[in-house]
């Protein structure tokens, strides 16, 4: 083998291990950076569809007691009518303390679905 032979793989050799040595180094580093960003994407995308649901959540809520409160003055209206001459009867009292109770209720209800 000529010494020319030799020269040439030495400096082959001292010129490869660094740059290996660089490119493993940036690979990692790179997948490091890479993975820490697609987990705070992540993160962010399981908050924003965390914050969706509890807003529809609240939304079923509220329309349920809308529902509720509606079956309620369904209810109540008919007593109304019934014994409106009759203000003192205790079922039109009652009637009137349950619609009374049911639009108080839906007040912000009703201006959050407007």
């Amino acid at each position: 083998m000529s010494i020319r032979l030799k020269l040439i793989i030495m400096f082959l050799v001292i010129a490869l291990i660094p740059l290996l040595f660089v490119s493993a180094l940036t690979y990692h580093n790179y997948r490091d950076s890479l993975e820490t960003t697609r987990l705070a994407q992540l993160a962010d995308l399981a908050l924003s569809k965390a914050q969706r649901i509890d807003a529809y959540l609240k939304d079923v809520k509220a329309y349920m007691t809308l529902l509720q409160n509606a079956y309620a003055l369904k209810k109540s209206f008919p007593l109304l009518s019934q014994f409106s001459t009759d203000s003192s009867h205790p079922e039109y009292r009652s009637a009137r303390q349950i619609l009374e109770k049911g639009i108080s209720e839906d007040q912000p209800v009703l201006t959050s679905w407007i």
